[in-house]
Order: structure tokens, then C-alpha cells, then sequence
């Protein structure tokens, strides 16, 4: 398994700054106008917005003054922006971590008594809901009508098929989410189907959509093309590449929700941006499954493992790890033959209300034979935070349900088209 190091210009470099190692307080401490507020804005308000998912709003100096002390905690426990990939194993487009030296800021910030500042310094009003992200879709697609989400606790995850008339196949470079309700949507996922098993799903469902954690095969059958998350951004595929929606297709959005104990009516819309120039690869997913859990009521370690060998020389843009509430922790490698393995991605806390796919910061290379591991751990005791204390323990099986659990990752490529072989990186 080799990197190119030529292929980095194919993605939009979205990795934060590198860390700053500081030594002692600045002299002159840090304020909201200068430099708080930028980094805020940076780093927060996608989701702590009114009406986004995050349970307040951190959008100006009052509001974010008044917060200072949870902000300086949860950013220098990291607990802020999520992000579980573990630094050192594997290099991510769309890390969205904050630098040593932000973290600092914000913590001198709060220790100083929040201060203002002149100003004059603010950045420019933010624009965040002036336009799509990528300019004017080529399309806008959305549920037939409106979505009712439940008014209670947990995850809700629905399914809907929308209705088009494209003429001939399109290949996708990227989409773009407005969500009806942003305080309940946080991930979206959208599906080619050429199955029509989506449509029959939701023809027998009297709810708009249908209900995709019961009905998950029809998921791992469809082909992906593209997805979004609160406060993460994905930047479009370059030239020459393209996931392939086929003629004939319906195009299924798998739209994830946060039930808020309110009551809410959801009807998103999904921007698609179409290649417009002709693509030479098309971008693949495999799934990597492990379908034989039993994991023991009262079992705080249970480990299991799923393997792929690739049968062709591939390039890997990312991938995205599945697992449910005991899910704890996620390791992808992968093996050449006659070399060491090497981390792709490292989860050590893995949090199953943020489904992340980790978009490599450069494609990687899999040779032909090689096999790519991903070993999972779960915790079905009573020390596991996600579970409900309400239920009883109870040995838990692969499944679709909020009851169940599941092992997949997702692993998106593209063809490796020549003979030649580049150099290891080291």
C-alpha cells in the first residue's frame, strides 16, 4: 500500500493550521473582537446557531461571553468540535480539529474576564445562509412532503425517494443540505437505486418516507452519491471524477434526526452538483461487514473484527465507520503483502450521534491483494453512558433496530488506472 502524493491537488485542502507549540500568556490577552470571534465562527457556529442542533446559540459577544467557562472546557478536552479520529493515524481533507494555539486563545480569553475588545475588529456579518455552498445546483431535490418527527428522546432515521425526470446517467461531484428543521437534522446520505426496493419501502409505509434503521439492507445495496453533516464540509470531487447516478435510477435521501422532545415537521432540501466535463473514474464504495455479533449482557470489552482483500489496485478516498450504541472504539488498516500494516483511521471514542465519513487528505493507494482490517470494540454494561438504564441488559445481535447492533464500514474508491508503482511514503 503506497500513498500518491501526486493526486493532493485533486481535493480542496481543508485541514486546519498545524499546532503551535506556546510557552507563557501573551502579554496582551485575547479579545472577542480581534480574535474569539473568528474562531467561533470558524469552528462552532455551523451547529450552535438559532435553530441549529447544538443546544444554544454562540453567534455574538453576549452569547458567547456567556458561555466562556463551558467553552474553555470543552474545547481543551477536546470534547469540541467533535472530531474521534486519533491524530497520527491517517491524515483527513476534513479534520475539523482545533489548534493548540486556538484552544489557548480561547482558554486566556475566559481566564481574562472575556473581553470585548475595540469593535472595530469584528469580522464581516457572517453570510452563512446567503447562497449554496458550492454556487447554483445543478438540481434541488426533496421529500414528496413533509416528515412529522417523533416528539420524545432518541434517533430517528428516515428514508424518503424523491421524485425527478434526468435524461440519461449523471455522475455527481457533490450536494449541498438546507435542512427543513436544523434543529433536528445533523446527517444526510443520498442513495442511487436501481432496485426499486426503496420505492416499494416507502409505498407501504403511511408516513412520509420510510423507516431506514428497519429496513438497512435496502441501504447496503444502493450506490452513495454524497453526503453532509452539521459542521462538516466535504469539498467536491474534482474533475474527472464522479459518482454515477444511472439512468433510471431513484435517488433515495437518508436524512438522520435528533428527536428533541419537540414537536417537528421536516422537509430538506439536497442541492446536486453534476460533472459537467467527462469523468474517467467513477467513485465506488465497499462495504466491509461483520455480521456475527453476539456481544453479552454485562460485557464491557467485546472486540470483533471484519476483513476485505481488494482484487484490483484501488485508490481510497475515505471511509466511514457503523456502529450503534455499544460501539466504543473503530480501527481501520490495511495490509500489503510482504509489508506492515498501516492505519487508515483510528477511532478511540467513537460516538454513534456523529456518523463521520473521514475523507483521506490525499487518495491512497491499495494494491491488488491487499487487505484492509477493521477491528471494533463495544461495551454492553452498565458503565456505557449511551445505553438507557431503563432497559434491562440484554445480549445484543447484529441488527438494524436502535436495539440492535451493527459493524460496517464504508470504504469509497476509485480505480488505480496504470502499471506504475510510486514510492512508498514513508
Amino acid at each position: 500500500m503506497r500513498r500518491i502524493t501526486g493526486w493532493s491537488a485533486m481535493f480542496a485542502a481543508l485541514v486546519l493550521p498545524s499546532t503551535i507549540s506556546l510557552f507563557g500568556a501573551p502579554a496582551t490577552p485575547p479579545t472577542y473582537a480581534k480574535q474569539v470571534s473568528r474562531i467561533v465562527e470558524t469552528h462552532c457556529t455551523a451547529c450552535h446557531h438559532s435553530g441549529g442542533v447544538a443546544p444554544f446559540s454562540l453567534t455574538n459577544y453576549d452569547e458567547v461571553s456567556a458561555f466562556a467557562t463551558e467553552i474553555r472546557r470543552a474545547t481543551q478536552s477536546r470534547k469540541m468540535p467533535p472530531w474521534f479520529a486519533v491524530p497520527g493515524h491517517g491524515e483527513f481533507q476534513n479534520q475539523r480539529q482545533l489548534t493548540v494555539e486556538e484552544i489557548k486563545t480561547l482558554g486566556d480569553w475566559s481566564d481574562s474576564g472575556t473581553p470585548l475588545g475595540d469593535t472595530k475588529d469584528l469580522p464581516p456579518p457572517s453570510v452563512r445562509d446567503a447562497g449554496w455552498a458550492y454556487g447554483q445546483p445543478d438540481v434541488i431535490l426533496t421529500p414528496k412532503k413533509p416528515y412529522q418527527v417523533a416528539r420524545s428522546g432518541g434517533e430517528d432515521v428516515r428514508c424518503f425517494v424523491t421524485p425527478y425526470s434526468f435524461s440519461g446517467s449523471k455522475a455527481i461531484r457533490a450536494i449541498d443540505v438546507r435542512p427543513g428543521d436544523p434543529g433536528v437534522v445533523y446527517h444526510v446520505r443520498a442513495f442511487a437505486d436501481t432496485t426499486g426496493s426503496a420505492r416499494r419501502l416507502e409505498a407501504q409505509d403511511s408516513e412520509s418516507g420510510f423507516d431506514c434503521s428497519q429496513n438497512m439492507e435496502s441501504v447496503l445495496t444502493q450506490k452513495l452519491l454524497g453526503e453532509w453533516e452539521v459542521g462538516n464540509t466535504f469539498a467536491p470531487l474534482p474533475d474527472g471524477l464522479g459518482r454515477s447516478l444511472p439512468k433510471g435510477a431513484d435517488i433515495v435521501l437518508e436524512i438522520h434526526y435528533h428527536r428533541t422532545f419537540r414537536p417537528a415537521s421536516d422537509q430538506t432540501k439536497v442541492a446536486f452538483y453534476f460533472q459537467h466535463q467527462p469523468v474517467r473514474h467513477d467513485v465506488r464504495t465497499v462495504t466491509i461487514i461483520h455480521r456475527d455479533l453476539r456481544i453479552p449482557p454485562g460485557k464491557a470489552d467485546y472486540q470483533a473484527v471484519a476483513e476485505w482483500t481488494s482484487t484490483k489496485n484501488i485508490l481510497a478516498l475515505g471511509v466511514t465507520p457503523h456502529m450503534h450504541r455499544q460501539g466504543t472504539a473503530v480501527r481501520v488498516s490495511a495490509s500489503a503483502p510482504g509489508e506492515p500494516p498501516r492505519d487508515l483511521l483510528w477511532v478511540n471514542r467513537y460516538n454513534f450521534r456523529w456518523q463521520t465519513a473521514y475523507m483521506f487528505k490525499e487518495p491512497i493507494l491499495i494494491r491488488k491483494g491487499t487487505t484492509v482490517r477493521v477491528e471494533a470494540s463495544y461495551d454492553n454494561s452498565n458503565q456505557n453512558m449511551n445505553l438507557d438504564p431503563r432497559e434491562p441488559l440484554h445480549e445484543v445481535l447484529w441488527g438494524n433496530g436502535p436495539q440492535d447492533e451493527m459493524l460496517a464500514v464504508f470504504l469509497e474508491y476509485v480505480e488505480a488506472k496504470g502499471s506504475a508503482r510510486p514510492r512508498r511514503v514513508q
